[in-house]
């Protein structure tokens, strides 16, 4: 089963998973790619022959210095690489960082104290870098050693905010946010990085106006970037999480508008006008469909812009068929609304997985993330990807279980529990819940074992399908049960309230 605290999110399965995927071949992190780059930048060993030892099982090499395993091979290059890059602080210090991500940085203990004392005991390198500063103080701050904050005052103003210099430096800010993590009291400058990621979704959700000009929308984006957090949870994804948050903000608008406000021929008109995803379909929908439609346009693009900017990949078809899916999802349920119809709860959920937004989710991350991105793992999104639909179902039920009598109030369509009441002809609604938790721990099993099984998909998107089923039953599992933490307590814990 899931963990149950958000603060777990990041602990316990992660570790084990980590352990596997490396066992089983799965792919490796995107910045191992920078630790072989540097590796192979170095001369390259005299290999006359590579084998399998039988006895060892391992790969060994044949050279001028005798038989080695290719994992001593690979250290030993590592160790030289971590000599050679000393006149090259900061080279020195992206290696460092990258061995210690791949986890394996404790087969270099020695070489890498040696290295960060060396640091600890002189001035900072790259005076008005940004980006080299938070790096060293994290490294060393991360690793035990002194690391005082009186570095930044450079970049702070004269009213003790950062200069609008700095905000423009998105590398620079990045590495400040990940150092903020490290935050003790009275560290107010890595307190304020981290609110910048906070702002900028703020700002970019004000900006856009859609609550304000639609009126009847969901105005939630911490909540949406509280999802963001559980499903990838790891400083160097700010980024992707900000970019996937207004993804989400905007589904909970077009949520509305398909389950409250939209009458069934506007949505049969708003979806027609997505599926051509062209900005003239605009002119045959009402007015304020216009501002979602470009809204949803836009963003989908800027996002593209970025994936293709910072990876290289033309995304802009992958993105926009989650959403048509999603149009065309939403537009079943409200004609089953419409028409009084009750699916069955296989027919619910099979749908119920595309409009809760689980495959828009995990297609945006795995194209925002960017490792093992290719055109056969392009491809492996069409159709979606078992492991998507497994998180997708145990995301539904859970929502059902969750705000089941909520929506029911408000006169949303049949949840899973309605569904499954109706077609076994019961009536305590009790029995269905429990028949819902039956088949959450199923689809973990499920899940558990798509987890252990070979894959083509990378470890970094494993990582996120099942990150986002075990933040759906943080959120979820306590429905309106004012006895434990709401979700807007697990913004405040986790946004607000600093750690004591």
């Amino acid at each position: 089963m899931p963990t149950t605290s958000c603060v777990s999110l990041r602990l316990g399965p992660l570790v084990s998973l980590r352990t596997r995927s490396w066992q089983q071949g799965r792919s490796l992190h995107s910045n191992s790619l920078s630790c072989i780059c540097q590796l192979s930048s170095l001369p390259k060993p005299l290999v006359t022959d590579f084998k399998t030892s039988p006895r060892q099982n391992v790969l060994t090499y044949e050279g001028d210095r005798g038989t080695k395993s290719l994992e001593e091979e690979l250290q030993e290059r590592t160790r030289k690489a971590l000599r050679k890059s000393s006149n090259d602080p900061t080279a020195t210090m992206k290696l460092i960082d990258t061995i210690q991500r791949l986890g394996i940085g404790y087969h270099f203990e020695d070489e890498i104290m040696e290295r960060l004392e060396r640091f600890s005991d002189g001035d900072a390198a790259g005076e008005e870098n940004l980006f080299e500063n938070a790096l060293r103080f994290r490294l060393l701050r991360q690793n035990g050693l002194p690391a005082c904050t009186d570095i930044f005052k450079k970049f702070i103003n004269k009213e003790g905010k950062l200069k609008e210099s700095v905000s423009k430096d998105t590398r620079g800010m990045l590495s400040l946010y990940e150092a903020s993590y490290l935050a003790t009291q009275d560290e107010d400058i890595l307190f304020q990085a981290m609110e910048f990621t906070k702002t900028e979704l703020t700002q970019w959700w004000k900006q856009l106006g859609l609550v304000d000009k639609l009126g009847f929308g969901r105005d939630r984006p911490l909540e949406c970037f509280l999802w963001t957090v559980g499903i990838f949870p790891e400083p160097y994804y700010s980024n992707c999480r900000i970019e996937l948050a207004k993804t989400i903000a905007l589904l909970l608008v077009i949520d509305d508008i398909f389950d409250t406000y939209g009458s069934l021929s506007d949505l049969v008109l708003f979806t027609e006008a997505i599926q051509r995803w062209d900005l003239g379909a605009m002119e045959h929908i009402p007015e304020y469909m216009k501002i979602c439609y470009m809204a949803l346009y836009n963003t989908t693009n800027e996002i593209s812009y970025r994936i293709l900017k910072d990876h290289g990949w033309n995304v802009v078809p992958q993105l926009k068929r989650t959403w048509i899916d999603i149009f065309k999802a939403q537009l079943s349920e409200a004609k089953w609304f419409s028409e009084g119809y009750v699916p069955t709860q296989e027919q619910y959920l099979r749908n119920g997985v595309t409009t809760g937004g689980t495959y828009m989710a995990l297609v945006h991350a795995f194209c925002l993330m960017g490792q093992g991105v290719t055109k056969e793992t392009l491809a492996m999104m069409e159709p979606y990807p078992n492991l998507f639909s497994c998180s997708g179902k145990i995301l539904r039920l859970w929502d059902d279980l969750g705000t089941a009598r909520e929506e029911q109030e408000r006169g949303d369509v049949a949840s899973s529990i309605e569904c499954y009441m109706r077609e076994k002809t019961i009536s305590c609604e009790e029995e269905a819940r429990k028949h819902i938790r039956q088949l959450i721990r199923s689809l973990w099993v499920e899940l558990n074992g798509m987890l252990v099984a070979p894959a083509a998909l990378p470890a970094s998107i494993v990582n996120a399908s099942l990150n986002l089923a075990r933040t759906a039953q943080v959120v979820y599992q306590h429905g309106d049960d004012s006895t434990v933490t709401s979700v807007n307590g697990h913004i405040e814990r986790l946004f607000y309230n600093p750690l004591t």
